[in-house]
């Protein structure tokens, strides 16, 4: 009985956590990666990404797929075009930055 119960738990458990992956996210809003800020000072770096429908530029500190995304400049460089989900951020610069929830090469 207590077997049953902990392998009860485990598949709670594992069910609940997911592969990790972002099957949820639509990642359907495109944008072209433009360049990175490289200013060390408050609420300057990130990466710039000129969104398709807007138009606007956004500026993102932390991106996934950051290494891959650091291959593709030094091989071919600017622009990059990508498809993302993005959504506002907390903290002092949340009116300049926005975080990536969904990122992939187009």
């Amino acid at each position: 009985m207590k077997r049953l119960f902990f392998l009860t738990v485990l598949i709670g458990i594992l069910t609940a956590c997911g592969d990790g992956s972002n099957k949820d996210l639509l990642c359907d809003d495109g944008g072209i990666v433009v360049g990175y800020d490289d200013r060390e000072c408050n609420c300057c770096s990130g990466w710039l990404i000129t969104l398709d429908d807007s138009g606007d530029t956004i500026k993102v500190l932390d991106i996934l797929l950051e290494s891959e995304l650091l291959e593709k400049v030094n091989t071919s460089g600017y622009p990059i075009p990508v498809n993302l989900e993005h959504s506002p951020v907390a903290g002092d610069c949340s009116d300049l930055y926005r975080g990536v929830l969904c990122f992939e090469f187009r």
